[in-house]
């Protein structure tokens, strides 16, 4: 199962739209870049 499927199963719209703001928003390129490893390691 993609990460995206298994994400969908326990967030929200309203989950993923205030997510998807924070990161767009409230976060820097290297906060962005540290979550993006973050996730890429828990996935493995």
């Amino acid at each position: 199962m993609a990460a995206a499927d298994r994400y969908a199963e326990v967030l929200t719209d309203v989950d993923a739209a205030t997510l998807k703001h924070l990161a767009n928003n409230g976060m820097s390129a290297n906060t962005l870049r540290a979550l993006a490893s973050d996730l890429t390691y828990l996935e493995g």
